[in-house]
């Protein structure tokens, strides 16, 4: 072996040892010069800056949640009562992506040509050119309904599918 060869097998090898070393023990911890230790058998204390005083984190909670000991604890209410505002409904979510006829036959020329194929809507201006039965075929189908036309010529034609989905912009409405 020449030299080359016996210094990117060293490499290699203190690579896969160090890797192997780090898998098999976990990633190496560093520690800092005066860094303190986490003693986990010690209580943990937290302090409140206006009076200096210590307790324990538990005693801290317990006071700030105090959770009644029964029902009769429990504030009373009034049956009588009713909501002084009503409740406002959520509005219905507007599908951005939606279109109607109307919108699809905006678009009815070769310079943006829109049609409605089994209820989603396509942007076939960039597809005219490219269609492999002819510019003719998809210029009809501008800016109208075209599932017919769609269904009758490539019925379940994945390769046809595959195209018309790049183009999808929406769903009819």
């Amino acid at each position: 072996m020449q030299k080359k060869q016996y210094l990117t097998l060293g490499i290699l090898t203190v690579f896969f040892v160090g890797v192997g070393a780090i898998l098999f023990f976990g990633r190496p911890v560093i520690r800092m010069q005066n860094q303190a230790v986490f003693d986990e058998s010690a209580p943990v204390v937290a302090t409140d800056t206006d009076t200096n005083e210590a307790q324990t984190v538990a005693d801290a909670i317990e006071e700030a949640v105090s959770v009644p000991a029964s029902a009769k604890d429990l504030p009373k209410e009034d049956p009588k009562v009713e909501p002084t505002t009503p409740i406002a409904k959520a509005p219905t979510p507007v599908d951005p992506n939606s279109y109607t006829l109307a919108d699809v036959q905006a678009h009815s020329s070769p310079s943006s040509c829109w049609a409605a194929i089994n209820g989603s809507v396509y942007d076939l201006t960039t597809w005219i050119d490219r269609h492999p039965g002819g510019a003719s075929k998809i210029k009809n189908l501008c800016g109208s309904d075209a599932s017919s036309n769609f269904d009758r010529q490539h019925g379940k034609n994945k390769t046809a599918q595959a195209a018309l989905i790049l183009l999808k912009i929406g769903t009819l409405k």
